[in-house]
């Protein structure tokens, strides 16, 4: 059996019939300040530092790097954010990040498989669907984890990434309360330019 890298994906909505926290509608926020045409209407890592906003790559790291959470099998945390970008919408005031994707490294243990550790990477979308916020998460186990384990690796696999698509919760808080931040720096920006 050839080894590929597995990638598995997992979409939750915060909902109160799922029993999980319902993020407040996010605000509209300016993401730059330089005009849409020159941007095409999305932000990313590379760009922050000329669009005044290099604060945005310490405050994602600040939210998404160090989370962590534990399973009956296994255990994870988050160790870098390796890049981002958002797109773009007009908003009432200015543009408006209507999409967030992150890609997040990770590391995990797995109770049935002392002494290894798993690493890889996960995608992250927040993204507003049927005027909810909602965070999909895509985990990526590097290949080189897969080719160390035991025969019955597809069970441990299995554990791992559930483990990890179950920070979607946490990242989802912490994504929210990114958002809020924005949203305080740009009514900041527009009273002092007012």
């Amino acid at each position: 059996m050839q080894l590929a890298r597995q990638q598995f994906t997992r979409a939750a909505m915060r909902s109160p019939a799922a029993g999980r926290i319902l993020a407040p509608a996010r605000p509209r926020i300016l993401a730059s300040a330089t005009p849409a045409s020159t941007r095409d209407h999305c932000f990313a890592l590379e760009t922050m530092e000329v669009d005044g906003q290099s604060w945005v790559l310490d405050e994602l790291g600040q939210k998404v790097v160090g989370l962590t959470h534990k399973t009956p099998r296994a255990a994870c945390r988050t160790t870098q954010l390796l890049g981002y970008s958002g797109d773009l919408e007009e908003g009432m005031t200015g543009k408006r990040c209507d999409r967030l994707d992150l890609q997040v490294g990770w590391e995990a243990t797995a109770r049935a498989a002392e002494g290894t550790k798993f690493t890889g990477q996960a995608q992250v979308t927040l993204s507003s669907k049927d005027n909810r916020d909602v965070v999909d998460v895509c985990v990526q186990v590097d290949p080189a984890c897969l080719e160390a384990l035991p025969g019955e690796r597809d069970r441990l696999v299995r554990d791992v990434v559930y483990a990890v698509e179950s920070l979607d919760t946490a990242i989802m808080e912490q994504l929210n309360d990114f958002l809020w931040s924005m949203e305080r720096r740009n009514n900041a920006g527009a009273h002092e330019a007012q």
